[in-house]
């Protein structure tokens, strides 16, 4: 797990974050969990939020989501260009005031992928409509 207060955002004095490998050499960064991406420090994110992960000194930008500060989280899928890398970095381009992540699958694959909360739930009341609709079809 990894939280930061960027120094753009008013809590902090983290300018950059920087991942390597314990004796150097290269790695596969495939996912992590956003946990906050937030301008409001431990509140909601409003969409203002321009944080980007990168790899071996800037390449292969990625704008990552805003995300409410807490969970649940957003799952962070990383492309093959995040393989045999030496280095990953997120760095701010807007005011950030919290920052975190957790669950980061180095040199394993990423896990499934779980649905959001509301498609959940919507999967969850469409599966008992049908379940309501068949059962008066054999009545």
């Amino acid at each position: 797990m990894i939280h930061a207060h960027w120094d753009n955002g008013g809590f902090g004095t983290t300018t950059q974050i920087v991942g390597t490998k314990v004796g150097g050499g290269t790695f596969d960064l495939n996912y992590f969990v956003l946990t906050s991406n937030t301008v409001h420090g431990g509140g909601a994110a409003d969409g203002s939020e321009r944080v980007y992960i990168t790899h071996d000194g800037g390449l292969d930008p990625i704008l990552l989501p805003s995300e409410d500060w807490g969970f649940p989280a957003t799952q962070i899928f990383l492309p093959s260009s995040y393989d045999n890398i030496s280095s990953f970095e997120f760095h701010p381009e807007s005011p950030v005031a919290c920052f975190g992540m957790d669950e980061f699958y180095i040199d394993q694959a990423a896990p499934p992928s779980v649905p959001d909360t509301g498609s959940t739930l919507t999967l969850f009341g469409l599966g008992i409509i049908s379940l309501a609709r068949l059962k008066r079809r054999f009545k």
